[in-house]
């Protein structure tokens, strides 16, 4: 019953995040935000995100009281939605938006915490939470525009805030207070080696999946000539892909490794980062599209529950590992758009394919150091 509510806390939060957060930049266009203020609100927003995470997180290790932070943070949210709903001036938009993803974080890391610390196998319940976000993602993304476009913006707000009440409500009935014992209080609160070594290898693959949202589809669309629909169409084909990968990946994950799997999403990253520098038509793009359904199967369901087997400070590795994927989602854009400028697009697949096999040699060793004990 827990797994199932954690595929619906993902599914209806992922819901959310796929209808509003492409829409946020259209929000601002109609409120007359200049590109380059833009930049800052979205770039601020993803930093605070990315640092609130972690306080959270840390907060809920140090009071123990994780289920009053979920309940705060997704209330707060859901109001700051439905303020968003009414007719905004940007003096008050921004503060919101600001507001939405500084609350919307303590009630995400949170139930990840959850997850991460809950008894059984963690990976299966890291594999319903990835599953129902895939999920969520999938058709919020596919009906965001059609909504946006036949009743307007406020309405995509309006839909959100019932989908995070009834998201808080699931995340505050599944999520629990952390029981302090005598041998945690002992334990040092910093995370350890093999924690930092998972939290750079994390940042190397979203920096991969973030020029699979925001890089590949462009190239598909323009490039190969199939046209902006069609290329966003390959994105929502793989998110329904990825629904039955990451079930396959949780179940794989208990006869072997987590670190075995977690180097071979790497693997997979580097073959498809790799076969786009040859991608020439449609059918090239669907099908590399539905490739990565592996990769991110492998990479979610790992390297979530590998938190959890690193350390028992579980608010504050969640939180980091959230905080990491707002640092990449600021940082590759700003890297891959050098290396474009510099040396081109192939240039670039070629460069992280080349990184993305360094991690799965580094995530190799680590395995054997983790089997080795």
């Amino acid at each position: 019953m827990k797994h199932i509510k954690l595929f619906l806390i993902n599914a209806f939060y992922m819901f959310v995040m796929g209808s509003s957060y492409p829409l946020i930049p259209l929000y601002l266009e109609e409120l007359k935000v200049g590109v380059i203020e833009k930049g800052y609100i979205l770039t601020g927003a993803a930093l605070l995100s990315a640092l609130s995470s972690l306080f959270w997180g840390y907060l809920s290790d140090r009071t123990g009281k994780r289920r009053i932070f979920v309940l705060a943070g997704g209330l707060g949210q859901t109001l700051t939605y439905l303020l968003l709903s009414f007719p905004q001036s940007m003096e008050t938009v921004i503060p919101l938006y600001l507001i939405s993803g500084f609350l919307g974080s303590a009630t995400f890391t949170l139930v990840m915490a959850s997850a991460g610390s809950s008894e059984g196998e963690v990976s299966e319940a890291m594999g319903n939470f990835w599953a129902g976000g895939s999920l969520g993602w999938a058709i919020g993304t596919a009906a965001s525009g059609y909504i946006f476009e036949k009743y307007g913006l406020a309405f995509v707000f309006l839909i959100s805030t019932a989908f995070l009440a009834s998201y808080t409500l699931l995340a505050y009935s599944s999520s629990r207070d952390l029981v302090k014992r005598e041998e945690e209080k002992k334990r040092e609160s910093s995370l350890p080696l093999m924690m930092a070594l998972l939290l750079l290898l994390v940042f190397i693959f979203v920096c991969v999946d973030v020029l699979k949202n925001l890089y590949i589809p462009p190239h598909y669309a323009y490039e190969l000539g199939i046209g902006p629909a069609v290329a966003m169409l390959t994105l929502s084909f793989t998110s329904w892909l990825e629904i039955p990968s990451i079930f396959f990946f949780s179940r794989l994950a208990r006869k072997v490794s987590r670190w075995v799997i977690f180097a071979s999403s790497f693997i997979f990253a580097a073959a498809y980062l790799a076969l786009n520098c040859f991608a020439s038509d449609v059918f090239h793009a669907f099908t590399l599209m539905g490739f990565y359904s592996l990769v991110w199967g492998s990479f979610s369901v790992s390297s979530s529950t590998l938190v959890s087997e690193l350390t028992e400070t579980y608010g504050t590795a969640y939180g980091a590992y959230n905080m990491v994927y707002s640092i990449a989602n600021i940082a590759a854009p700003l890297l891959a758009s050098s290396i474009i400028d510099s040396f081109g697009y192939n240039t670039l697949l070629q460069v992280f394919a080349v990184l993305s096999l360094a991690s799965c040699f580094t995530a190799i060793l680590s395995a054997r150091k983790q089997l080795s004990r």
